[in-house]
């Protein structure tokens, strides 16, 4: 439940310099390797959709009068990583029952909230450091990385307190 098995297989992977794939919705993992991107590179799938509106796509009402479109997914692959998880919606989509998915939620908003405690703390180590380096400067990429990681970081407690 703490992906240390995931910690430890990503480590030895970027330790080894393995080319691989590998999906994980541990968001401490990856503000882990978001600092170190020389040897993992972050990615997550954006989606958008599209709406079709095409008679021919067999989508009708309960009452097969006419044509009601269908929406289309459409991904892609960006830099970065997700900052949060669509799990209860896919589970809820999935059938669980909804009292599950809101006590999942209630354990996941708590872990989220003290992985983002965490990763502030690592962020202002890591600032302390650069400011005993005399490093803040704009042109420096840690310093770039650091508010990069702070900024996402207090986005994802603002997005807990707002599901609060």
């Amino acid at each position: 439940s703490t992906g240390a098995i995931a910690h430890a297989v990503v480590g030895e992977l970027a330790k080894r310099r393995t080319r691989t794939l590998f999906a994980t919705h541990y968001h401490a993992l990856t503000a882990t390797y978001a600092a170190r991107p020389d040897a993992v590179a972050l990615r997550r799938m954006d989606v958008a959709l599209r709406y079709d509106n095409n008679d021919n796509n067999n989508n009708t009402d309960n009452n097969n009068a006419k044509s009601i479109g269908r929406i289309v997914p459409l991904f892609k692959c960006v830099d970065g990583a997700s900052w949060r998880s669509f799990g209860p919606q896919v589970a809820l989509m999935a059938g669980v029952p909804s009292d599950v998915v809101e006590c999942a939620t209630r354990v996941a908003r708590e872990a989220t909230r003290k992985a983002t405690q965490r990763a502030i703390v690592v962020a202002a180590r890591r600032l302390a450091a650069l400011v005993d380096a005399d490093r803040l400067r704009d042109d420096d990429d840690e310093w770039r990385r650091v508010r990069v990681d702070v900024a996402e970081a207090l986005r994802r407690e603002r997005f807990c307190d707002a599901q609060e």
